[in-house]
């Protein structure tokens, strides 16, 4: 088994680290593993095996069949990707529907201002009137320039 672990590791670019990373055990039982030190525990295999799925895990246990179960897991792969494809059509739908209901709900609340009549030309001469800071509490605060 050490050898298939090794195997998975190098063909997967991984270092020892981020291998025991990535299934989510401790470094030092990768290592002992790797080292031929220590035997892999059942957790250690179910915890690869979850987190590689399209790996054979007779292959990973004996040593008999193919690495990967590259035809389940194709199937598997698009069926995922056709599900996910759906998903993203509602969500994208769902996410115009709140957009449509929140616009309304806001030009209900707060009609929009129409433009008034003052002329453009005089944007570089324009100056400001008024500036109101409304709290939360409810009072405000007006603010005029001075002269």
């Amino acid at each position: 088994m050490l050898e298939r672990l090794s195997q998975l590791i190098k063909i997967r670019q991984l270092s020892a680290s981020q291998f025991a990373d990535e299934i989510g055990v401790q470094r030092s039982s990768v290592s002992h593993v790797l080292s031929g030190r220590n035997k892999p525990s059942l957790d250690f295999i179910t915890k690869v095996a979850l987190r590689y799925p399209d790996i054979n895990t007779e292959w990973l246990l004996t040593g008999r069949g193919q690495m990967t179960l590259q035809a389940d897991f194709q199937e598997e792969a698009v069926v995922t990707l056709d599900q996910q494809a759906v998903t993203s059509e509602d969500n994208n739908r769902l996410i115009e529907e709140d957009i449509d209901e929140i616009e309304e709900k806001v030009s209900r609340i707060a009609p929009r201002k129409e433009k008034t009549g003052r002329d453009k030309s005089h944007a570089g001469s324009t100056s400001i009137e008024k500036i109101i800071i409304f709290y939360n509490n409810g009072s405000f605060t007006e603010y005029s320039p001075k002269d």
